[in-house]
């Protein structure tokens, strides 16, 4: 059981590390087709005036690429969450709170300082 767990610890920092280099796998693949992507998948490519160089395509690219991973985080948030939990050590975290109907976002804009005045003094024995 020992060797499972740290089979399941040595995966899901894998997992982690690689999921964290999705950009730098974007833009290097950019840099080392950036001819081909000037000559065939620009956009601006007939206004050569722009010397757009094919940013507008990685741009393009970099944006999809957030988008699937903020869809693919909601899921390995669920994932390592359950594994944490099938570890139970303590890796699991707890439910959130049920928000009631005075539960506040943050503080005020309001021009009264969110403190008194008075400074605290702790009880003495």
């Amino acid at each position: 059981m020992a060797s499972l767990r740290s089979f399941l610890r040595l995966a899901l920092v894998l997992c982690l590390v690689l999921s964290t280099q999705g950009l730098l796998l974007v833009q290097g693949t950019f840099l080392l087709r950036k001819d081909f992507v000037i000559e065939n998948l620009c956009v601006n490519r007939g206004m050569p005036e722009l010397e757009c160089e094919g940013t507008c395509f990685l741009t393009k690219q970099l944006r999809e690429h957030h988008e699937r991973q903020e869809e693919r985080n909601a899921v390995s948030m669920e994932v390592m969450l359950a594994i944490g939990w099938f570890l139970g050590d303590g890796t699991a975290l707890p439910d959130p709170p049920e928000r009631s109907s005075t539960y506040s976002t943050g503080p005020s804009l309001s021009s009264e300082a969110p403190f008194t005045s008075d400074v605290f003094h702790p009880p003495r024995a």
